[in-house]
């Protein structure tokens, strides 16, 4: 099924079918252990971002959404420069 950001589908509401599916059920069985650092992911086409909260499951998220719905997305990095304020 292809959808676009004109329908009804939202990014929560991806998600949240996300969380319903099959592939996220066998993650939980797996007893994954992995970073806890919040994921975003930009979704072609919306405007939100969808924000996840480890890398797997954003790597899951990403598979689900691109097989499902035939969405691309990507994760977005934000580059982080630490601000210096004393030098040794």
């Amino acid at each position: 099924m292809i959808i676009s950001a004109s329908e009804e589908k939202s990014v929560s509401s991806l998600i949240h079918d996300f969380y319903k599916s099959k592939d996220y059920q066998i993650y939980l069985d797996a007893d994954v252990i992995s970073a806890q650092v919040m994921v975003p992911i930009k979704i072609d086409s919306f405007d939100e971002v969808a924000q996840l909260p480890n890398p797997v499951i954003a790597n899951l998220f990403i598979k689900y959404i691109k097989k499902e719905y035939e969405l691309d997305s990507t994760v977005v990095y934000q580059s982080v420069k630490p601000d210096i304020t004393n030098p040794l």
